[in-house]
């Protein structure tokens, strides 16, 4: 007896479902299948893990970089970030729009993590919008545009 042959019996008994046991047949035949979801899923921990790296490094050596380094910092990786966006961008549409590739997303969504740490940064440091409403809004604000435009 197989392994496809006890998937058929545990189906018939009902310990499988029938998803489950396309899936695990799939598997056993060596066959294709997709892990795009589970590439997606690494590629935003590792930018939410790069852009938590860099403000966790800014608030431990902000005294040894200084503001200006900082600031300097993070406004060149907003240029280059938000650059490639827009240089890759496909015309606005009503519809729902493919994404030039994989990667575009997630330089996005690098792009509006650098913002937020931006504003935070100049919050903590400087003061400048008298507390996180206002510079959550300005977040919010931002971001709902690009999401507009950027689909």
């Amino acid at each position: 007896m197989g392994i496809g042959d006890r998937l058929d019996e545990w189906r018939a008994l009902g310990v499988i479902t029938e998803a489950q046991h396309a899936t695990l047949t799939a598997l056993v035949r060596r066959e294709r299948f997709s892990v795009f979801v589970e590439l997606s899923a690494l590629l935003y921990l590792g930018v939410l893990s790069v852009v938590g790296g860099l403000a966790w490094t800014f608030r431990d050596y902000v005294q040894n970089l200084g503001d200006a380094a900082i600031l300097g910092i993070l406004t060149l990786l907003l240029a280059v970030s938000f650059g490639y966006c827009i240089s890759k961008a496909v015309p606005y549409a009503h519809g729902e729009v493919e994404s030039p590739s994989l990667a575009y997303d997630y330089v996005l969504y690098f792009g509006c993590l650098i913002v937020a740490t931006t504003l935070a940064f100049i919050e903590t440091r400087f003061g400048v919008f008298h507390g996180w409403d206002t510079q959550l809004l300005l977040s919010a604000l931002l971001f709902g545009g690009l999401a507009y435009r950027f689909d």
